[in-house]
C-alpha cells in the first residue's frame, strides 16, 4: 500500500483545479475539454442526457432511461469456465490474469473479431412514448455487426407467472408479449409465441451503437400505464434464426461457458434492469464483500454480475424488471428518483461511466498482456469506461470536497475497493474526499500509456461533476497500484 499527498491538483473544471504558474502538476490530457463519445449522444427523438451511473435509472423530460453497467456482459455462472478464456492469462500471461477481477458469469464470446468480445453488452435502455407508437432505445457498448446479436424486450406480464422469451433463449420472465430485434428485423409475439406483428420497424445507428425499435400503439398500448419491462441481449445464430447458444468452450463461431449445460444453457450474456439499489430486493447487483473470502474466488462480484450470472444459471430474470410510468412519460417528467431504490444516488460507493479521449478498438482484447512500460493499450478498448466512486454522505467543509484517487492492483478491476472500509473512511473523514478508482483500461496496464491516460482522464470527469478543492489531493494504491501511486507523484 502506498499513499502519497500531493501538490495543489488540476481539473477540467476552472473552479475546481490548478489554475496557478506553470508547470502545471500532471499531464495535458487532465486539462483537456472533456471528450465526447458518439454512444452518449442523441438523434431523431431523444433528447435526455445520459445518467451515467450505472444500475439506475431515471425520466428526464419525458424520457425513461436506464443505465447498465460495462463489461458486465458475462453470462450465466456455469459449473465450469471455458478452458480457454482469454481472461484468465490475457496473451498466456498468468500474471495478467483475472485473479482478483474474475467475472460471476463464464460465457466468453467467438473468437472471430466481429464479436470485439463484447458484442452482447448493453450501455443503455430507453423508452418515449410517440403519437402512435412507444419507441425504445438499446445502446451497446461494441456494434460492429448487428445481425450477430439479438435483443429481445418483454412487455407487460403478471408478477409470479413466468413464460418463456422466443427464439430459444432458454430464459423466462413474465411477459404478455416480446419483441425481438436482430439485425434491421424485429417482431412482436404474444407469449404463446404467435406472432402479433412481423415487422416491426427498426433504425440501426453505427456509429452511435444504437438500435431503435417502434411498437405501435395498435400493437400494445401502454398510454396512461404503468408498464412492466424487462431485456436481455445475446447473440444471434442467422443460419437457424433463434439465439445462439454458448458451447463449452468457445471457437470462431461459437460462444463458450457453457460449463456442460449443452443445450440448456442461457442465451443472453447481458440482462437490462439490474439495480445499484432495489430497497434490498431480488434485483439488486451485490456488491465484492472484501471478507467473503470463498465468494471473490468462486462467486465473484467485482464486475456488477453476481445477480445476473445465477438469474440467467436459473434460467429465470424475473428479478430484473422496471415498472415504466407512461403516464409520466406523457406528461414530460423529469424524476431521478434521487436515493430511492432503482433511482440515482448523491452519495456512498457506486459506478460511474466516462467518455476517453481514446479508442483503439472496439470492446475487449484480451489476446496480449498489457504489462509492459511501452504501448499498453489495456484490455477494455472502447471509449467508454468505468469507474468507482464514492462520494461522502456529508457535505464537504468549506463546499469542496478533496479527492484521493485509489489505484487498483495487478489482476483486480476498478471495483477492488468498493464498499470497503478502506474506500469509505477515505471519504468519509472529517476533511470530506471524494474517492475514485479508474479501470486503468484492465488488470495489468502498470498505469502506462492509455492505462496511465485512463487515471487523469476520470480525475477530469470527477472535476467537471464534483466541487473539488484543488489544494487537497491524496493519491493512494494497492501492489501495481502503490507503484502507480509514485509513478503519478513524478508528474
Amino acid at each position: 500500500m502506498a499513499l502519497i499527498a500531493l501538490a495543489p491538483a488540476a481539473s477540467a473544471d476552472r473552479a475546481s483545479l490548478y489554475r496557478g504558474p506553470g508547470p502545471r502538476p500532471g499531464p495535458d490530457i487532465l486539462y483537456a475539454p472533456l471528450a465526447k463519445a458518439p454512444q452518449l449522444t442523441n438523434s431523431g427523438v431523444w433528447n435526455a442526457a445520459p445518467i451515467l451511473v450505472s444500475g439506475t435509472s431515471a425520466y428526464r423530460g419525458g424520457e425513461f432511461l436506464y443505465q447498465d453497467w460495462l463489461y458486465d456482459d458475462h453470462g450465466a455462472h456455469t459449473p465450469n469456465r471455458d478452458q480457454n478464456d482469454p481472461q484468465k492469462a490475457p496473451g498466456g500471461n498468468g500474471t495478467s490474469g483475472d485473479l482478483f477481477s474474475t467475472p460471476n458469469g463464464n460465457y466468453t464470446y467467438p473468437t472471430d473479431t466481429a464479436y470485439a468480445e463484447d458484442a452482447a453488452d448493453f450501455v443503455e435502455l430507453r423508452a418515449k412514448p410517440l403519437a402512435d407508437a412507444t419507441a425504445v432505445r438499446f445502446t451497446l457498448n461494441a456494434l460492429k455487426d448487428p445481425a450477430l446479436i439479438g435483443i429481445s424486450l418483454a412487455l407487460g406480464g403478471t408478477p409470479g407467472v413466468n413464460v418463456p422469451f422466443p427464439y430459444g433463449a432458454n430464459v423466462a420472465a413474465p411477459a404478455d408479449l416480446f419483441a425481438t430485434v436482430h439485425g434491421s428485423s424485429a417482431d412482436l409475439r404474444n407469449a404463446a409465441g404467435v406472432v402479433v406483428d412481423g415487422a416491426l420497424p427498426v433504425t440501426v445507428d453505427m456509429a452511435r451503437r444504437q438500435i431503435e425499435l417502434r411498437i405501435p400503439h395498435s400493437d400494445w398500448d401502454p398510454t396512461g400505464k404503468v408498464e412492466r419491462l424487462a431485456a436481455g441481449v445475446g447473440l444471434w445464430d442467422k443460419a437457424n434464426n433463434r439465439y445462439l447458444l454458448p458451447q463449452d468452450n468457445a471457437d470462431a463461431t461459437h460462444p463458450g461457458g457453457a460449463g456442460g449445460t449443452g443445450a440448456t444453457a442461457a442465451a443472453f450474456f447481458n440482462v437490462a434492469f439490474r439495480w445499484q439499489n432495489d430497497g434490498g430486493g431480488a434485483g439488486e447487483e451485490p456488491m465484492q464483500k472484501p471478507t467473503d473470502t470463498q465468494g471473490v474466488f468462486n462467486d465473484p462480484a467485482w464486475w456488477r454480475d453476481k445477480a445476473q450470472g445465477h438469474a440467467l444459471a436459473a434460467h429465470d430474470i424475473s428479478p430484473f424488471f422496471a415498472n415504466v410510468d407512461f403516464g409520466k412519460l406523457a406528461a414530460g417528467a423529469s424524476d431521478d428518483m434521487t436515493d430511492r431504490p432503482t433511482g440515482v444516488p448523491s452519495s456512498g460507493p457506486m459506478d460511474r461511466i466516462e467518455a476517453s479521449h481514446y479508442e483503439t478498438e472496439q470492446g475487449r482484447d484480451y489476446s496480449s498482456a498489457c504489462a509492459v512500460s511501452t504501448e499498453c493499450k489495456g484490455e477494455l478498448r472502447s471509449q467508454l469506461q468505468p469507474y468507482a466512486i464514492f462520494v461522502p454522505h456529508k457535505p464537504p467543509p468549506g463546499g469542496r470536497y478533496g479527492l484521493t484517487p485509489m489505484l487498483h492492483s495487478l489482476g483486480a478491476n476498478y471495483n477492488q475497493f468498493l464498499s470497503s472500509n478502506n474506500q469509505s473512511q477515505f471519504g468519509d473523514r472529517p476533511t470530506g474526499s471524494i474517492t475514485i478508482t479508474p479501470s486503468g483500461r484492465g488488470p495489468d496496464g502498470w498505469y502506462y500509456d492509455y492505462a496511465g491516460a485512463d487515471t487523469f482522464e476520470v480525475w477530469a470527469d470527477v472535476a467537471a461533476r464534483f466541487a473539488l478543492d484543488p489544494t487537497y489531493t491524496a493519491l493512494t494504491g494497492y501492489s501495481m497500484g502503490g507503484y502507480g501511486t509514485y509513478k503519478f507523484a513524478t508528474q
